[in-house]
């Protein structure tokens, strides 16, 4: 099962017409980057980007203090989110630079106080950029939000 993908189809005058997807597969714990070059004759792409879903937080049992085990239930990450545009202008000969958002990490129930530690990690942010990764975003979508789980009624 694949985390995350990116997809895109390019077009233009003279040209057949290409698609390409790139992937974070899903024991990816970090953002993966990759770049791709605009082919002659194309001049404007579609792109579907999709940011890494966050992480879900596990259920945990704790002392509260008097001896007895309070339960506190966990919760699932969200998804990231999804943008396309069907237009996007690019310069053929140009080198865009892509970003695929990683999954977040699941909650954490082992330390000493699991109530204030099962919130899980957020999912990695997804984008097309051009001028290098610090470039202008061409398209993006934000990652996924983590489990909030347990804690303080």
């Amino acid at each position: 099962m694949l985390v995350q993908q990116m997809l895109f189809m390019a077009s233009g005058d003279g040209f057949a017409g290409e698609q390409e997807s790139w992937t974070n597969p899903s024991n990816a714990t970090n953002n993966l980057f990759y770049t791709w070059t605009v082919p002659a004759g194309v001049t404007a792409i579609s792109a579907v980007v999709v940011g890494g879903g966050g992480g879900g937080s596990p259920a945990v049992s704790f002392n509260d203090g008097s001896d007895e085990y309070q339960t506190r239930p966990g919760a699932g990450g969200g998804g990231g989110g999804l943008t396309y545009n069907n237009s996007i202008t690019v310069t053929p000969g140009e080198t865009l630079n892509i970003c695929v958002g990683c999954g977040g990490s699941r909650g954490n129930s082992n330390s000493n106080d699991q109530k204030d530690q099962a919130n899980a990690g957020y999912g990695g942010h997804s984008w097309i950029k051009r001028g290098g990764t610090n470039g202008t975003v061409l398209i993006g979508a934000t990652g996924g939000r983590g489990g909030q789980g347990a804690g303080d009624y």
